[in-house]
């Protein structure tokens, strides 16, 4: 196998470049990749730009290899407790399905993962368990005839758009772990003659087919091929004995046991002892130097089909009707019909119908069918599925049935007994088809298990999406995550609503009101999740993000959004970056605010010496949050006063070649006033602040890391904006500088000279740096690699009550106590398995605050303002395993029944009747005059009422509820009369 060092031409270059939509920038080093100049911002550019040598712009398998063993060795015990947050109910890259010939009712089917592992489903596709408790980059599935499951692994076929070199095994893929096998379909064991560690070639096992008992397998080691389930393995040869050992990228096996093969982008036939080149110039098919995808009928092995791919949007299909003698074109290059676009090199399927082998479905950016319905050698396409709209079908009597699939198709199986029912593996998970009353539907498949007890009724959910983002709130399991392939995702984690792990895509969002954003289920490459955020002041606002700078906010949870008034001026432009990083900052005891809030006195606040202060309750400017505020003057019934309003925001946003700053985020009513508060050189990959949002840090694609400080002075735009005489913010540029890719930036919450910077790129030594002095004239960066394995680094963090580092690798997560002198530890039951991202929530806990709205009638309306009780919890988003959080140094707990029932003695409080059937009656009695009300909670601690009653004087007093709304059960009533508590708990028939 080739390695890093090649000697190619400047034409040679070119063809790369263009090949990886990169553009090669004259600075004294030819070819040097440059990810700056992306003409077409996509994940794969941006996966290359963090991934691929900084030099080359390519990833040398040998160190994907080095990298793999480094990260086996460094396996340990370690005390984080991570856990799944989902969602459980969004699929991602799926590229093998299998029904289970051992099961004659074809329920039980085998699903393979980009990064998720194997599931299986034992109910016909409605739900998923995982099978193998391994991070795996499944490829390709096939059984043997005594029902054998073999998986191949690697991500390889992302290889053919990355770059030129794919004849040189030069790939920018997810390396496998060679081929697996189970005799159950339930534990999976390495093939040890696979490992890619010991044997070169295995790292992409593209695909794997069955010939009477003899195993094929198509790799970027070549074609090679088993006679004895796996244990040893022979190269193929073509008709001069030469080895097949070019990347081979696909395999079919005929009824009659020919074989098929595409080697180095040349089709292959085997039908004797040896294969021959089909495209050499003296077949009928042409001669190109293109990606090649190949099928074979299932019902007739006379008819085979090639479909040659370009960097056009459409491709041409040939066939042949006699075995390979002659062969025909079967579908010409058109522009009326866009296939694959651009990414049919990674968006690709291609199979013949079991009972017609004049009919094919075909795979690209949408599913479609093309046939020669009247049998006279012309075929005929036509899509039968819309990535961009979740409409129903035509049919008459079903309102279940959509055209909806998600885009970019990448495997279609068929059900062994009924050609009418197919499943459909696509970048966005699994889909199952069907056609009936001549129409095409699909129902979503995504539903993910790691465990269910049908006896105890327990489920334990796991994920399988591939998540670049997460932004947090106060609460455990609320979470939105920025995902690859299905935009940015809601998890409310209300199990009472739904499974805690369910969530909700919110952009694109089915319930949006506003324009384009309205249409159910609708994904588009260009919506891909990124950066994102949750307010904790109000739970309902929310901050995503997608490709190219589209940053947006809502304030109902992604039902509507502001585009206008956020993006004021249109300034935020990031048109050549696939993230836009941001942070947001919320401050509840702002001592340098300058805004003031009004109140009037509706009656007299006297100060005497009995009496000598008096707490007045009041709504700040933003979002309306209460807030208190102690008075020691006296005020009359008319006075007014200002009170300095103590909630506050702040936004950082950096989009190339510039850094912003808002305090306006949170404020919808009126147009954001955004400031310049830096400039940079470059696209921006990365934005860290300190715990007081005082000094922030950018990192860029390019490898310069920025300073601004003094942004807690910067309070408006003469304060803040960069370049004003009055400016206090300070610039600090290039107080690192490096030729790779910035992947992240961890700052101290306990000290802001602390600041971890980890960087990207293949083929180098060093990938965590550390600074003691960062906020200092001279900040300086140590490299502090030592025990960690040379492999990418994505994400940072220091915990906030240890000093403990977290690194989120390209093998998962890595942690050191000390990170002056590291000893790395890979966390085990997070590993195998790139972590993009990782947070911990260090806001310090406070309980929820409840504003009570009485209207002329009397009623009264509670408005909640949620609490923080996540403190210290970290959170991770995987590329292939959703979201995940760990409590190892959460502080507190959630609002539960033991908060709830704590009572005060000095309120006396019953509930009777009890059991309650309709009306119940609270008595209570106050010692003390003051506001009474009452809460309704279910037994996990969740609120289903809050009444405000009044005010109460000194003595008993009775207040009838009713209970008809809540459903048969055991609840907690609680009174709360002033600061006295006391709780009981009811049971309702």
């Amino acid at each position: 196998m080739k390695k890093r060092f090649l000697p190619f031409s400047l034409l040679l270059v070119t063809i790369i470049l263009a090949q990886a939509s990169i553009v090669a920038q004259a600075s004294g080093n030819e070819g040097k990749y440059n990810p700056r100049t992306s003409a077409n911002p996509t994940a794969q550019s941006f996966m290359q730009s963090i991934r691929a040598n900084q030099e080359t712009g390519l990833i040398d398998p040998a160190w994907l290899i080095e990298g793999k063993r480094m990260s086996l060795n460094g396996k340990s015990e370690d005390p984080l407790n991570w856990k799944t947050l989902g969602p459980d109910n969004f699929g991602s890259l799926t590229r093998a399905i299998l029904y289970d010939k051992k099961d004659a009712t074809n329920n039980t089917v085998l699903m393979g993962t980009m990064g998720g592992g194997i599931f299986k489903s034992v109910n016909g596709g409605i739900t998923w368990k995982l099978v193998n408790n391994n991070n795996l980059m499944v490829s390709c599935m096939i059984q043997s005839v005594d029902g054998t499951t073999y998986v191949g692994t690697g991500d390889g076929r992302g290889a053919h758009n990355q770059n030129g070199l794919l004849e040189y095994n030069y790939t920018n893929s997810f390396i496998g772990n060679g081929i697996l096998k189970s005799s159950d379909g339930q534990t999976f064991t390495q093939i040890a003659s696979t490992n890619p560690l010991n044997d070169n070639g295995w790292e992409f096992v593209n695909e794997l087919a069955f010939s009477g008992n003899t195993l094929y397998a198509a790799t970027n080691g070549g074609l090679r091929y088993s006679n004895d389930n796996g244990e040893t393995w022979t190269f193929a040869q073509d008709n001069s004995n030469s080895e097949l050992t070019a990347e081979a990228s696909s395999v079919k096996v005929g009824s009659d046991g020919t074989i098929m093969a595409v080697i180095g982008n040349h089709v292959y036939l085997k039908t004797d002892a040896n294969f021959a080149k089909l495209t050499d110039g003296e077949t009928d098919l042409p001669v190109a130097d293109v990606t090649k995808l190949i099928a074979i009928a299932p019902s007739d092995p006379n008819f085979m089909y090639v479909c040659y791919l370009t960097t056009a949007t459409t491709s041409s299909f040939y066939f042949t009707d006699d075995h390979g003698t002659t062969w025909k074109t079967a579908f010409g290059a058109s522009a009326i019909y866009n296939i694959f676009d651009s990414r049919g090199a990674i968006d690709n399927a291609f199979v013949v119908y079991p009972n017609n082998p004049k009919k094919l479905l075909v795979g690209g950016i949408n599913l479609w069918k093309i046939e020669d319905a009247t049998n006279i050698g012309i075929y005929t396409p036509e899509c039968i599925s819309n990535g961009n709209c979740h409409n129903y079908t035509t049919l008459a009597n079903d309102y279940n049935r959509f055209i909806y699939l998600h885009s970019g198709i990448q495997t279609i199986t068929f059900n062994p007994d009924n050609s009418n029912v197919f499943f459909v593996g696509t970048e966005g998970g699994i889909f199952k088809g069907e056609y009936y009353e001549a129409a095409y539907s699909y129902k979503n498949g995504n539903r993910y298990f790691v465990n269910y007890d049908q006896v105890q009724g327990i489920e334990e959910h796991t994920s399988v999406a591939r998540m670049f983002n997460i932004g947090i709130s106060g609460k455990d399991n609320q979470v939105l995550g920025g995902c690859l392939d299905h935009g940015s995702i809601y998890i409310s984690g209300d199990e009472h609503i739904n499974d805690i792990t369910t969530g909700k895509a919110i952009f694109p969002n089915q319930d949006a009101n506003s324009n384009t954003y309205q249409v159910y289920g609708s994904f588009d490459f260009s919506f891909a999740g990124g950066y994102c955020a949750l307010s904790t002041i109000d739970s309902d606002v929310a901050f995503i993000s997608a490709t190219k700078g589209n940053v947006l906010r809502t304030e109902s949870k992604g039902n509507d959004y502001d585009a206008s008034n956020f993006n004021n001026g249109n300034i935020i432009v990031n048109e050549n970056a696939f993230r836009t990083p941001f942070v947001l900052f919320e401050d509840y005891n702002d001592e340098l605010s300058q805004s003031t809030v009004k109140f009037i006195a509706n009656k007299d606040y006297i100060i005497s010496a009995e009496n000598p202060s008096y707490t007045l309750d009041l709504r700040s400017n933003t979002r309306d949050y209460p807030f208190s505020h102690v008075i020691t003057t006296t005020l009359l019934n008319g006075d007014s006063i200002e009170v300095a309003d103590p909630i506050s925001t702040k936004f950082i946003l950096a989009v190339e070649d510039t850094v912003f700053l808002t305090t306006d985020a949170l404020k919808f009513n009126k147009p954001t006033e955004w400031w310049m508060v830096a400039k940079i050189d470059g696209i921006p990959s990365a934005v860290a602040i300190d715990a007081e949002c005082n000094v922030a840090f950018v990192g860029t694609l390019g490898g310069s890391l920025c300073r601004i400080s003094n942004l807690k002075q910067a309070i408006d735009s003469t304060s803040a904006l960069f370049g004003a005489p009055n400016c206090v913010v300070e610039v600090l540029d290039s107080i690192f500088v490096s030729d790779r890719a910035i992947t992240s930036i961890a700052v101290d919450p306990n000290n802001s000279d602390n600041v971890i910077l980890t960087l990207g790129n293949y083929g180098n030594d060093e990938y965590v740096y550390y600074s003691n002095n960062a906020t200092s004239a001279s900040p300086a960066f140590t490299a502090k690699q030592n025990n960690l394995p040379k492999i990418p680094i994505y994400s940072s963090l220091i915990e906030k009550s240890t000093g403990k580092v977290l690194l989120g690798t390209e093998s998962g997560i890595y942690t050191t106590e000390d990170i002056t002198n590291p000893q790395w530890i890979m966390s085990e039951n997070l590993s195998n398995v790139p972590v993009m991202d990782l947070k911990q929530q260090i806001m310090t806990n406070h309980e929820t605050k409840y504003i009570y709205f009485v209207d002329e009638m009397g009623d009264s309306t509670v408005v909640p303002y949620e609490g923080i009780y996540n403190e210290g919890m970290i959170y991770a988003a995987t590329y292939g395993k959703g979201l995940y959080k760990c409590d190892t140094y959460k502080e507190g707990t959630e609002v539960g029944i033991n908060d709830i029932t704590t009572n005060n003695s000095s309120l006396q409080m019953t509930v009777y009747p009890n059991p309650v059937v309709c009306d119940a009656t609270i008595c209570f009695e106050v010692e003390e005059s003051a506001v009474v009300s009452y809460q309704i909670f279910d037994l996990s601690g969740r609120i289903i009422c809050n009444n405000n009653i009044g005010s109460y004087g000194h003595g008993s007093h009775k207040v009838t509820i009713n209970v008809d709304d809540l459903s048969s059960g055991s609840y907690i009533v609680r009174v709360q009369a002033g600061n006295n508590t006391k709780a009981t708990k009811i049971l309702v028939y």
